[in-house]
């Protein structure tokens, strides 16, 4: 049981995408109806988004050859995880209502000014995926959980239309756009000079200038 839970370990989980005979399939199968049923069984939602973004932020410290892979490449990942979870997959997010506010807050973290490449150049007009998806960007992300300050801020957002145009068959693969359209009461502030120190650690550039808008209810 040891080995097993270790093979699930989210940033080893890649492993199983090199299985490919049928007995690696069954038994891929079974290890994870048998992970899901021992261990998401009991897990409360925000656990299994915070696992979620923490594999995310993971991921996006790693280089990728071909951009345009970005979401591809974690096509089986996101496949089981949906099933486990019972939830819509959109373009590296999760569709409900209280999965969805948390995944837009996903900010950039920063690590300065960057020297543009050709490579960098040209890939910035090719569509990898909505402007509000962590996929869209070639950064690291993180997210700050305003989960937790849920009850002081009451932060409610009612999801209308969701949907993302997948480029093939796959629905966790590449997408060639998608939407949303939600409701909720906002306030904007237009400016705000911040540390962010407290949040995450950051380098020298710890004060940044931010636009925030802030979901009422």
């Amino acid at each position: 049981m040891r080995q097993l839970r270790r093979a699930m370990r989210l940033d080893e989980v890649s492993e199983f995408q090199d299985l490919r005979s049928k007995e690696d399939e069954k038994w891929r199968d079974d290890v994870l109806r048998s992970y899901a049923k021992q261990t998401f069984s009991t897990f409360e939602e925000d656990m299994l988004d915070a696992a979620w973004r923490r594999f995310v932020e993971a991921y996006s410290q790693r280089q990728i050859t071909f951009r345009t892979d970005t979401l591809p490449a974690i096509s089986g990942i996101a496949n089981r995880w949906s099933r486990m979870s019972k939830r819509r997959y959109l373009c590296g997010l999760w569709a409900d209502d209280d999965g969805l506010l948390v995944g837009l807050t996903w900010i950039i973290r920063s690590k300065g000014a960057k020297t543009e490449d050709r490579e960098t150049k040209a890939l910035s007009n090719t569509y990898i995926a909505p402007s509000w998806s962590w996929a869209s960007t070639q950064q690291e992300v993180f997210w700050v959980d305003v989960r937790n300050k849920a009850s002081e801020f009451l932060v409610k957002i009612d999801v209308q239309n969701s949907n993302c145009l997948c480029s093939g068959p796959d629905p966790f693969g590449r997408v060639t756009s998608g939407w949303i359209v939600i409701t909720g009461k906002v306030m904007s502030i237009p400016k705000l000079r911040a540390d962010l120190s407290g949040w995450e650690p950051m380098d020298e550039h710890r004060c940044k200038e931010l636009t925030l808008y802030l979901v009422l209810h």
